[in-house]
């Protein structure tokens, strides 16, 4: 990730955002997170550009059920791979409470996974990459992870493990918004609060 890094001395105020990605036992009622990846990011509170790395989690936790072998064909994990694993919550907790924002591409799914093992973590403050960038209008012909990375020629590296997923989205999102000129970070947490600003002022 050494392309993320905005290069400034005049380190003004920052913020602290959290970007993580699952991988899970399958799509059912009763699917269970098997990995879990985190990158927290310290980010200038006014450009949203990446200063610095703070911390990353990778961690992989053994299912009370089976392996979907759907989804093991996508993410490759096998109950080998996670036998006599476990989470650990008080590093996961620790990070993403932390942050001022928590950033997965299908906000929903994550969290709604993530809750199922964590009760604390409906409260965090998520943003979902995927809905709030209006992918579609800018050109792309859908909000697909694989389809953005492509575009924008980043290398995806173990796509659909964990870690790779964290680290292609947090590229993807300090590229450059076509028609703004900012990055795409900043329309996704920074463009609400600048726009109700405007309005009061």
């Amino acid at each position: 990730m050494s392309g993320l890094f905005e290069q400034t001395d005049d380190e003004g105020p920052s913020l602290l955002v959290a970007i993580l990605d699952t991988e899970t036992t399958g799509m059912s009622a009763s699917a269970e997170v098997i990995e879990l990846a985190i990158v927290l990011l310290e980010c200038d509170e006014l450009t949203a550009r990446v200063r610095r790395i703070r911390a990353t989690y990778h961690g992989l936790q053994e299912p009370k059920g089976t392996i979907d072998p759907g989804a093991q064909y996508v993410h490759g994990i096998s109950f080998d791979d996670v036998r006599g694993k476990k989470f650990d919550e008080r590093r996961v907790r620790t990070l993403l409470e932390s942050a001022a924002f928590v950033v997965a591409h299908n906000c929903d799914f994550d969290r709604g996974m993530l809750s199922r093992h964590f009760h604390w973590i409906k409260a965090l403050k998520w943003r979902c990459s995927c809905k709030r960038i209006p992918w579609k209008s800018l050109g792309f012909p859908n909000a697909q992870m694989q389809t953005l990375l492509k575009a924008h020629t980043i290398d995806p590296g173990a796509a659909h493990r964990a870690t790779g997923d964290v680290e292609a989205l947090a590229e993807l999102l300090q590229r450059t918004h076509p028609k703004s000129g900012k990055p795409y970070m900043w329309h996704l947490l920074l463009e609400d609060a600048r726009s109700s600003a405007n309005r009061t002022s």
